[in-house]
């Protein structure tokens, strides 16, 4: 599907695997929810998302909406060229998918990752006394209950 753009005459969802439609639903939800608890600039910030089924193929906002209003159906499809991978109506900014196409988005996040897991390190072990495993377990443990409290706020 990445050298022809399949043509939207039926809704996003009606295009998508149910798997898809599933990740899409998920990945707006999160865009609503970091409008909702964490500051943005307008509408340079974006979550992305490759597609297991599709690795070629990743999700992203669409460069004209805000995150608050992210959709299942206005995210934007891409593989790994820049190509646009299925036709939506959208379009995202040219640094969104050149950023997802070209980089490693493990390696991309990885320090940001560290040092906010690390944070529940520092909670449950502030003076260093518990084994590595230990401080591990528990923060673990930290981590879940700190995104359990999250999803019952929102």
């Amino acid at each position: 599907m990445t050298a022809a753009i399949e043509k939207f005459e039926r809704p996003v969802r009606e295009r998508v695997s149910a798997e898809e439609w599933r990740l899409r639903c998920e990945l707006a939800a999160a865009h609503r929810l970091i409008a909702h608890f964490v500051f943005v600039d307008m509408t340079y910030n974006h979550i992305s998302m490759r597609l297991p089924a599709e690795p070629d193929h990743f999700l992203v906002k669409a460069d004209n909406v805000f995150m608050e209003q992210v959709t299942a159906s206005n995210l934007v499809k891409y593989d790994l060229e820049g190509n646009l991978a299925m036709e939506s109506g959208h379009k995202a900014s040219p640094a969104a998918y050149h950023l997802h196409a070209t980089h490693d988005p493990k390696e991309t996040t990885r320090k940001a990752r560290e040092v906010f897991l690390s944070r529940f390190e520092r909670e449950v072990d502030p003076d260093g006394v518990l084994t590595p495993c230990e401080r591990a377990r528990r923060a673990e443990a930290a981590r879940r209950a700190y995104f359990t409290r999250l999803a019952f706020q929102s």
